[in-house]
């Protein structure tokens, strides 16, 4: 059983004016994501212009997750090289997971060719938010893992930022 709102989808708006003879008209719908049988099925977003083909809630978890494993391995990888490697690893680490996943979900599908670059570059703001919340917070084990959300979240809103400067 769906989820009704009071919005429709621009799609179903323009076949029914098609089926009534009349133009088709560009407004947008703004709508939660459905839970439908069980799935979470994709977005209608038009917050900072995020498009209709953007799956918001995996995006999120694969931004968040394979940068945050990714600086994890970087920090032990980096450790040899004493508290600097440390710090150094774990970013160049955190950079290249984001830039792994901004990949992956670009193939995958999760987010439109075009807005991969500012969905890496809206990551690496929040990367760069993420990394001082991290390293002041070090002796408890949430805030860290939390903090690499901000990855996730500056990726979604960076991909719509991009959306957004291309309709410009």
């Amino acid at each position: 059983m769906g989820i009704c709102f009071l919005y429709q989808s621009p799609r179903l708006h323009n076949q029914r004016l098609l089926l009534a003879g009349r133009a088709r008209v560009r407004r947008r719908a703004v709508s939660l994501p459905l839970v439908i049988r069980g799935g979470l099925r994709h977005a209608h977003i038009l917050w900072f212009g995020l498009p209709y083909s953007m799956r918001v809630f995996p995006t999120l978890l694969l931004t968040w997750l394979v940068t945050g494993f990714t600086a994890a391995v970087g920090s032990i990888l980096g450790n040899a090289a004493g508290g600097r490697g440390l710090q150094v690893g774990a970013i160049a680490g955190g950079v290249l997971g984001l830039l792994g996943a901004v990949v992956a979900a670009k193939r995958f599908g999760w987010i439109p060719s075009g807005d991969a670059r500012g969905a890496f570059f809206g990551g690496l703001v929040g990367f760069a938010i993420a990394v001082p919340v991290t390293l002041t917070h070090m002796q408890t084990p949430v805030i860290p893992v939390l903090s690499c959300a901000l990855v996730g979240i500056g990726a979604l809103l960076g991909a719509g930022i991009a959306r957004g400067w291309a309709r410009l």
